[in-house]
């Protein structure tokens, strides 16, 4: 998840940062910040679409298969590493 959304999202930051002029050190703290953005979005994604299902414990027919913070974590966990 932190590649696909992470990487996503701090590409975002560092091409805001480079046609801003910033320095490499601003680069590095928006390349960090973009990577906590896109991990969080996944995050927060995956808590959201837990709640819409409304608890089911059903096999997710029609939903995304994979990976997801709330299958690993549990919502309460999910929600700690969104905090974080």
């Amino acid at each position: 998840q932190e590649k696909k959304f992470g990487e996503m999202s701090q590409c975002s930051a560092v091409c805001g940062g480079l046609l801003g002029g910033a320095e490499d050190d601003e680069l590095d703290r928006l390349r960090r910040y973009g990577r906590a953005v896109g991990v969080l979005y996944r995050v927060v994604d995956d808590i959201l679409e837990e709640k819409m299902k409304g608890g089911d414990d059903g096999d997710g027919e029609g939903k995304k298969k994979g990976f997801s913070y709330v299958k690993m974590y549990g919502v309460e966990k999910a929600m700690e590493v969104a905090e974080q």
